[in-house]
């Protein structure tokens, strides 16, 4: 005859795992955790006798993640699941590049660029710095731009920040004109830029002569120094004077 027997399953709990839960790093993108269970000696495989439940996990910090046992195994697990701080170091700067003088403080608008993800600003401050003194950019020449991390990221970032001196021929010279006096009347050149006027100490003028008496129209020879550079020419007026106008 037949005879008919009945066995009952006994499900494993999947709390008497060994779990072992991989920590990641800040990509700037969402993360899926990898979860390693080893029950009596048995890697587990994740979809056939477990399942992770988690929400969308972006920003540094520590989540909790819940594992549930499925197939042989029964039982729901609760872990912690940590998205480290990546380092600044790893971050592209751009957006500083092509900084010429202005004769006006420049403000820089860094962008910060992590795995082609542009940074939000409250994952990173900054400050500028020249001969290791917190500076404003102004002048040409080198400056030490100092990234530090916060929130999604970790440690600082030095980068260089370069202001090219301005070419003299972007520069409007003005010396003037005068009327004849029989003196000597040297001239005085102002220069300006994009509405600004710039400081004498930026360029230097040179003539073929030190004389400035008679009416004529001298051309003066510019240099760029300190702020600017390179060379051009503007002319000096000295009128004739008015024969009508001398006393008797």
């Amino acid at each position: 005859g037949e005879k008919t027997l009945t066995f009952k399953v006994v499900k494993n709990a999947i709390s008497a795992g060994s779990f072992t839960i991989g920590s990641s790093v800040y990509t700037g993108s969402a993360i899926e955790p990898i979860v390693t269970i080893v029950y009596d000696g048995n890697t587990l495989e994740e979809g056939t006798d477990f399942t992770v439940d988690f929400d969308e996990m972006i920003d540094a910090e520590t989540y909790e993640i819940t594992i549930n046992g499925i197939g042989l195994y029964e039982g729901t697990v609760n872990k912690d699941f940590v998205i480290e701080p990546a380092d600044i170091n790893d971050v592209i700067v751009s957006g500083i590049d092509s900084l010429v003088y202005t004769g006006k403080n420049i403000t820089i608008s860094p962008i910060i660029t992590y795995n082609d993800i542009v940074i939000e600003s409250g994952n990173y401050s900054y400050n500028v710095y020249q001969n290791s003194i917190e500076a404003t950019i102004k002048d040409a020449g080198e400056y030490l731009l100092k990234l530090t991390g916060s929130k999604n990221f970790t440690n600082s970032k030095e980068v260089d920040v370069n202001v090219a001196k301005l070419n003299v021929s972007n520069v409007v010279f003005v010396a003037g004109s005068v009327t004849y006096n029989a003196t000597n009347q040297a001239p005085v050149v102002t220069a300006t830029y994009d509405g600004v006027v710039l400081d004498a100490s930026n360029f230097s003028v040179t003539s073929s002569t030190t004389e400035f008496i008679n009416a004529n129209t001298y051309e003066l020879s510019i240099s760029g120094n300190t702020n600017l550079t390179g060379t051009t020419t503007c002319d000096y007026l000295i009128n004739k004077l008015d024969i009508s106008k001398l006393k008797a």
